[in-house]
């Protein structure tokens, strides 16, 4: 019987492997379809991608993750996984060998360790804010067309700040305040909490139409 040996393995692997981070490796010493492998097939035509230990997007996932309901629990199921360690636990359950008994897991795996990592303004590919420039009287229009039709279009943003004149009276200062909001919200990460609220705002009121 021919014997196949590991360093030939391992160089096939390399060569496969790149752009895995190490699991198409894992893949190649593992039997069956792993948990990350299956969400992976599972979201195709999304933009969500899997985060690794290490990637720079966890830093911004803290809030999303406390608002999510069902969290992983740790482990004998005391209590739930602390943010800190979800890094470390989406890289295990990643290469985890997928069963029909280990669905909740996947269905986890899926919701915890998977996001669209896009900006706002990446995520409508090709489109531009109206303007770069906070005095361009284009905001000013703009201003105009949200002020008169944000209720009718039950699309009103509402801001924190106290000083912004956004849903005051005045044009000039109204488009100054919507391009501050527009600007600030074209940076938004596509997982971030209020996404639901701000993206639907963002595309009515800040994108260039011509």
């Amino acid at each position: 019987m021919s014997v196949v040996p590991m360093k030939a393995v391992l160089t096939t692997a390399g060569i496969s492997g790149v752009g895995l981070g190490g699991y198409g490796i894992y893949h190649l010493t593992s039997s069956g379809e792993t948990i990350g492998e299956k969400v992976i097939s599972s979201l195709k035509g999304t933009k969500k991608r899997f985060l690794k230990k290490g990637d720079t997007e966890w830093s911004g996932l803290q809030d999303k993750y406390n608002s999510l309901p069902n969290k992983p629990r740790v482990k004998g199921g005391s209590s739930d996984l602390p943010f800190s360690d979800l890094p470390d636990w989406c890289d295990k359950h990643y290469k985890e060998t997928y069963s029909k008994g280990k669905e909740g897991l996947y269905s986890k795996v899926s919701i915890f360790c998977f996001f669209n990592t896009n900006t706002v303004i990446e995520e409508l590919v090709g489109r531009s804010l109206i303007s770069n420039g906070r005095d361009d009287v284009k905001w000013q229009t703009a201003w105009e067309t949200y002020n008169t039709t944000k209720t009718q279009k039950k699309l009103e943003i509402t801001v924190t700040s106290g000083s912004s004149k956004l849903n005051e009276s005045d044009k000039v200062e109204g488009g100054k305040a919507l391009y501050d909001w527009c600007s600030s919200a074209s940076q938004k990460k596509m997982y971030s909490v209020n996404i639901d609220s701000l993206f639907p705002r963002f595309e009515a009121w800040c994108i260039n139409k011509e």
